[in-house]
């Protein structure tokens, strides 16, 4: 599910969501795969930057 507003209502706040499309899906876990592989190089970068003293 994907929020689309929210806005006040009464004394609360009413939401609007909707169902995510499958590319929106794919791109979601794309970005996710992305970033635990930036993630990784970050990490491996101070590994070798530290071997390398």
């Amino acid at each position: 599910m994907k929020l689309i507003c929210s806005y006040p209502w009464d004394e609360g706040t009413r939401f609007a969501f909707r169902e995510m499309t499958p590319q929106e899906i794919e791109n979601r876990n794309l970005r996710s795969q992305l970033q635990a592989a930036e993630q990784s190089v970050a990490e491996l970068t101070i590994i070798v930057s530290s071997l390398m003293m």
